[in-house]
């Protein structure tokens, strides 16, 4: 994952830096926005679950809202 990806993900989802520092990446902030900036390159564990997150977001936003279904 390019850093650009990364951050473009992050926005996408409407994390902050310092959220997605501490629980993607475990890492102080000053970590990840490196990886951002291209000063470091991002971890494959870290871009692995910022795909995965990538996809369950919004899953949840979109199952959380529809209506529920009759019993």
């Amino acid at each position: 994952m390019t850093p650009a990806q990364l951050k473009a993900i992050r926005l996408d989802l409407k994390l902050s830096g310092e959220w997605c520092a501490e629980m993607v990446g475990g890492v102080a902030p000053r970590s990840w926005w490196y990886w951002e900036s291209g000063g470091r390159t991002v971890p494959d564990d870290v871009a692995a679950r910022m795909q995965a997150l990538s996809v369950a977001i919004p899953k949840a936003l979109q199952a959380s809202a529809r209506p529920p279904s009759p019993v």
